[in-house]
């Protein structure tokens, strides 16, 4: 699941995106639609996830722009945050 939260909580309070996530119960979520140095500009009002990603119980700080899990990864997973952070794929 991707949820579009950020600091200013401009689109969705950490409450609704807690909400969300105990409601659907999504084995991994993936916070998008926030404050990256290195693609946003500098006008803009996003900020990072970062305090309500590191919020939660379980969430994982990725070191790299891409993700690949196997079903074998996911099956244990219980309301897993994986966080992308300033980590992006420039061409």
């Amino acid at each position: 699941m991707r949820l579009r939260v950020d600091d200013p909580q401009d689109i969705l309070s950490y409450e609704q995106g807690n909400a969300i996530v105990e409601r659907l119960k999504p084995k991994i979520v993936i916070p998008t639609h926030y404050l990256n140095e290195t693609r946003t500009y500098t006008l803009s009002t996003l900020q990072t996830a970062d305090e309500w990603v590191k919020s939660q119980k379980s969430y994982k700080m990725l070191d790299s722009s891409g993700l690949k899990l196997a079903a074998s990864d996911v099956s244990g997973m219980d309301r897993e945050f994986m966080y992308f952070g300033a980590n992006v794929e420039t061409a």
